[in-house]
């Protein structure tokens, strides 16, 4: 049985040093449900392949997930619908 991916990993600004003069983007693990409207920089957490939002629709329907926007990536990765076998890294990783 497969359970949908109610996290991903968001690309976040932080500030390098106490004076904030040098900011860096990191990636960061967060809820679907924190992911918000502009969600551009997102990506699985197990791959770092694309993937889509699909937010929840009604109160009995699945919870806000991810699902991977390649079908390539969804069979090879361990958090993919389609998953066989043996996991590995996206071909085209979100950078």
């Amino acid at each position: 049985m497969h359970y949908p991916m109610t996290q991903c990993e968001q690309k976040k600004q932080f500030a390098f040093s106490s004076l904030a003069s040098k900011l860096v983007w990191r990636w960061v693990k967060v809820p679907v449900s924190l992911v918000g409207t502009s969600y551009k920089a997102i990506r699985c957490v197990y791959c770092h392949g694309a993937v889509r939002v699909r937010m929840q629709k009604a109160d009995h329907g699945r919870e806000d997930h991810v699902e991977h926007q390649s079908r390539r990536d969804s069979k090879h990765c361990q958090g993919g619908i389609h998953f066989r076998g043996k996991h590995r890294i996206s071909l085209k990783p979100v950078q």
